[in-house]
């Protein structure tokens, strides 16, 4: 192995390229990923190696070794989560460009894969996702392209311009991964989204797997108060326009709904952000636990006050139980989630969406879900009957933020 190792530093990119191909056959088996254990800081130094190939097959090797716990937490503390966002950073997907160098399209679709798959597993804990939030990356690059387009305006003022793009971004949390999510997600889709009429039933393209990888990190980012904050605060219109519309998408895979569910079901763990979150999701939850049969049988004043677009879903059919049984208890648990606040129970009482869930516990088959629903009916009851309950309802804190 260690002479394997200084076949890794060589000159020769041929020569890089045949060692890392060697270093990453080795990680197919436990005993393989002890073995390569002394190579990882020449594979780290591969990470950002100017031949993609070789790059490329690195981050696998890397990927393969995060099965290793101890090791995937060491490379969660190390440069590794830096260097991979390097990485993304200078990928031009509108020109099939990295760097200056021109490359297919495919070639470019696995490195961006490999880097946001070893970004996900690397954000699994929360030493990986405080690393990749507090992240100083993405304002050298800010810095860089701001002064690039300040040589095209003008000359005047370029020291002072780059001073002040740099203080203005320090030390603001997670702004890398906005940047992350403008780049990987195509700014027509999310327009041509927000602009579809109100009646329209248009099915969704299905999600790339490049982009369920990148909701897969914000889902683990999310584990964190700064993660959950950041994304409802600054990618709202992303929830709204691109992610929701998929968890009603008759199109969607599950692993597509499971990751966006998840992701929407940590955000519901934010007690000060419920009223936004409420507002925001409850239609899309309501309509995936229910069908228009199920409401019909409801007495008008049940439903009188259920939020407007989810009556425009009724109206277009799209009324429909999701059969996946993770995703439906996640969606149960946003529910019960949002009960954490006094405000978040006084609006679930106002729409009223017990009703709802009275409705599916009568035919739901699963019993961890069917207590979820039980847990959601008792805290709800709680403000009416003077904060006791008859039977022991499970502390919110014991119902953990989910990650893949």
């Amino acid at each position: 192995m260690e002479k394997l190792g200084e076949f890794l530093k060589s000159p020769s990119a041929k020569i890089r390229l045949q060692a890392i191909q060697g270093v990453f056959s080795h990680t197919g088996t436990n005993e393989g990923i002890k073995g390569i254990k002394i190579l990882i800081p020449h594979i780290l130094k591969l990470v950002n190696d100017e031949n993609l190939e070789i790059s490329t097959t690195s981050i696998n090797a890397l990927i393969n070794s995060c099965v290793d716990p101890n090791l995937c937490t060491s490379l969660s503390k190390s440069s590794t989560i830096d260097k991979v966002l390097k990485n993304l950073q200078v990928v031009d997907l509108k020109n099939n460009k990295i760097g200056k160098k021109n490359h297919k399209k495919e070639v470019i679709v696995s490195y961006i894969k490999a880097n946001l798959m070893l970004l996900m597993n690397l954000t699994r804990e929360e030493t990986g996702c405080k690393k990749l939030l507090n992240s100083q990356i993405e304002q050298i690059s800010n810095t860089q392209e701001s002064n690039k387009n300040q040589k095209k305006k003008q000359n005047k003022n370029q020291k002072n311009t780059k001073k002040e793009k740099t203080t203005e971004t320090k030390n603001k949390p997670g702004s890398v991964i906005l940047q992350l999510i403008q780049k990987l997600f195509d700014p027509e889709r999310l327009k041509e989204h927000k602009n579809q009429k109100k009646d329209s039933q248009k099915t969704l393209q299905e999600m790339s797997d490049v982009n369920v990888y990148l909701v897969n990190v914000l889902m683990n980012v999310t584990q964190t108060v700064t993660g959950r904050l950041l994304v409802i605060d600054f990618m709202r219109p992303a929830i709204k326009d691109l992610f929701l519309p998929y968890i009603m998408s008759k199109r969607s895979k599950v692993v597509v709904r499971q990751t966006i569910i998840g992701l929407i079901r940590n955000l519901c763990y934010e007690k000060d952000r419920h009223v936004v979150m409420a507002n925001l999701i409850l239609p899309y939850v309501m309509a995936r636990l229910t069908t228009k049969e199920m409401i019909e049988v409801l007495d008008e004043e049940d439903y009188e006050k259920f939020p407007a677009l989810f009556f425009q879903f009724m109206k277009q059919n799209r009324l429909k139980i999701e059969t996946d049984h993770k995703c439906r208890k996640w969606l149960v648990e946003c529910l019960v989630f949002l009960t954490g606040s006094r405000t978040g129970r006084d609006l679930l009482r106002e729409i009223k969406v017990y009703y709802v869930l009275r409705e599916l516990d009568e035919i739901e088959e699963e019993e961890d879900i069917s207590e979820q629903i039980y847990q959601y009916v008792q805290i709800v009851n709680l403000d009416e009957i003077g904060g006791s309950t008859n039977k022991q309802v499970v502390p919110l804190d014991e119902l953990k933020i989910s990650k893949k």
